[in-house]
């Protein structure tokens, strides 16, 4: 049996750092321009990796 986090910082500290993430590539997406706006792409696209990920999780068959 896996351990469920127990507290509030506990559970809400992955989404909060994937937002302060988030939020700091699209920052820089704004103010940064040309060959640079390639380092921003992987901030912008962690929330949605993670959803594919924990998406392709759920679905995998247990054994």
């Amino acid at each position: 049996m896996s351990q469920r986090p127990s507290d509030l910082a506990q559970i809400l500290f992955v989404p909060a750092v994937l937002a302060a993430v988030s939020g700091a590539g699209l920052v820089l997406a704004l103010l940064v321009d040309g060959p640079l706006d390639a380092l921003t792409w992987p901030a912008i696209g962690a929330p949605p990796a993670v959803i594919l990920w924990a998406l392709a999780k759920r679905r995998a068959p247990r054994h």
